[in-house]
């Protein structure tokens, strides 16, 4: 099973940057969050990405040979 790398993290924020997105992924030991850009003033959110959001994620992650996601309850982070 490939890993997800911070490279791919980078790029991926990079891509969802470049959409005017506020969403970023965060490595989080071997999982990875979903998070707002900029959250150095929030000490909680509630975050609900579309179904886009995890689509584009999913596709993107596929092309870097990884073809299973795995999201916790919430879909906040995935391994």
């Amino acid at each position: 099973m490939s890993e997800i790398t911070e490279e791919y993290i980078n790029e991926f924020n990079q891509t969802l940057k470049n959409m005017g997105s506020i969403i970023k992924l965060r490595r989080n030991g071997f999982k990875v969050d979903i998070g707002i850009t900029d959250n150095a003033f929030v000490s909680s959110f509630v975050l609900n990405p579309s179904n886009e959001f995890y689509s584009k994620l999913e596709a993107f992650l596929k092309t870097k040979g990884i073809h299973q996601v795995t999201y916790n309850n919430t879909g906040s982070c995935f391994w």
